[in-house]
């Protein structure tokens, strides 16, 4: 089996068991600069982060966001097309490879999100397919994270109707 179907049934496992709280989970790593996107997708990843509450009233963070992560548990940046889709936000929106996790205080094991140029605090989005269910359905886990008690996310349920993706239901939620 591949490291990459190993990862995917691990996830699956960890997911089942402590719901989607393993999408966020810090590695340590920083995040990876390879870009991932699926072009065919872009539409239906824009609506997901959009449909976040809270996610178009940021101002005072930046935006972070990742395509998911790679084998090594490594955050995927978006390309930057798919960057400027978010041109419209009054936050200033960055890869995922711009943001650090930063200790709030010294041996502190609680943390934040803060951009490695300036340390201005931001949120880390992460978007990821879960699941294909038809041609027409797919399941998307969508969330984000700003400290190590900070964060909140979605399973969403998006179908394909009448040339564009469309939320279908909210399979579930988490908060931290």
């Amino acid at each position: 089996m591949s490291p990459l179907a190993h990862a995917v049934i691990l996830n699956l496992l960890v997911s089942v068991t402590l719901g989607a709280i393993p999408l966020f989970l810090w590695a340590g790593q920083p995040a990876t600069s390879q870009q991932g996107e699926v072009p065919q997708f872009a539409d239906l990843y824009e609506a997901a982060l959009r449909s976040l509450p809270g996610f178009t009233q940021v101002e005072d963070e930046i935006v972070f966001i990742s395509m998911g992560r790679d084998e090594d548990g490594n955050y995927i940046d978006p390309t930057p097309e798919f960057l400027a889709r978010f041109r419209d936000l009054k936050a200033s929106v960055k890869p995922a490879s711009s943001a650090q996790r930063v200790a709030k205080k010294a041996g502190s094991r609680l943390w934040r999100i803060e951009d490695r140029d300036t340390g201005k605090p931001g949120r880390l989005y992460s978007i990821t397919v879960q699941e294909r269910r038809a041609a027409n359905e797919i399941v998307i886990d969508v969330g984000f994270v700003s400290a190590s008690l900070g964060g909140a996310g979605q399973q969403q349920l998006y179908k394909w109707a009448n040339s564009g993706w469309r939320l279908e239901k909210i399979l579930s939620r988490w908060v931290s």
